[in-house]
């Protein structure tokens, strides 16, 4: 019988003061055993619970949601037999997924969400950009930004033109990644090994709302980069890079 790992995070994105708790991090149940996700969100005045699902590689699937005050939440096609409850006289809500499969084994999140805004999903706008002038060992940076996305979670992966034309992963041996996630944007950072600069690479991400990629332009072209958005984002993935090492 296999073990799932299941990984909770919160995710906050109203105009009131709202806290989100959860007590688990992360939870480890046999196939074919039920799952209790908890979240405690003090200070709800108009908002909705909701429950997210993202497995790994994929974009971000909104579960189900439910007012504020408990009652039938409302399920999203394909997550009939999850469950979800508000606790009497307390702020706990609780999602269950009766009997767990690997299908299952995902990053749940728990959302306090405006209710103006619950049915306007936006869809990611993708920028890339390249440094105007590769590392002084020869390696190259790109920098690929999502931003003005809602909800503001995606998935972000890179490709690569091989010499057939084809679409590819860029191997791990090839390259270094980095992602930042902050409130309205997601920045990937990759760097490019020596010698595989001239190749074209394509930013691909993963929304609830759309997949959507950017590429880069082929044969070396560098792009001299003013932007402040790049510039801010490029000095804190390398900070973070730097630390790590």
């Amino acid at each position: 019988m296999r073990q799932l790992c299941l990984t909770f995070i919160l995710l906050v994105a109203v105009a009131e003061a709202v806290n989100l708790h959860q007590e688990q991090l992360t939870v480890t149940k046999a196939t074919d055993k039920s799952a209790v996700i908890e979240c405690i969100a003090t200070g709800l005045s108009t908002s909705n619970i909701h429950w997210y699902q993202q497995r790994d590689g994929e974009a971000l699937r909104r579960i189900l949601f439910m007012h504020k005050g408990g009652g039938k939440p409302t399920k999203d096609p394909g997550f009939e037999d999850y469950r979800a409850e508000k606790a009497d006289s307390s702020d706990k809500f609780t999602l269950t997924i009766p009997t767990l499969n690997t299908d299952h084994e995902a990053t749940y999140y728990c959302a306090s969400l405006d209710n103006h805004n619950e049915n306007q999903v936006r869809k990611p706008k993708v920028t890339v950009y390249q440094e105007s002038k590769p590392e002084l060992n020869g390696n190259t940076i790109l920098l690929c930004l999502a931003r003005d996305m809602f909800p503001d979670l995606v998935k972000i992966s890179w490709k690569m033109e091989d010499e057939n034309g084809r679409t590819v992963e860029v191997p791990k041996a090839e390259r270094e990644e980095l992602e930042q996630r902050e409130e309205g944007q997601t920045t990937s950072m990759i760097i490019i090994n020596q010698g595989k600069a001239n190749a074209k690479y394509v930013c691909l991400v993963k929304h609830e709302a759309d997949t959507k990629e950017a590429k880069t332009s082929k044969g070396g072209q560098m792009m001299i980069v003013k932007s402040m958005v790049y510039c801010c984002g490029l000095s804190l993935l390398l900070c973070r890079r730097n630390m790590g090492n």
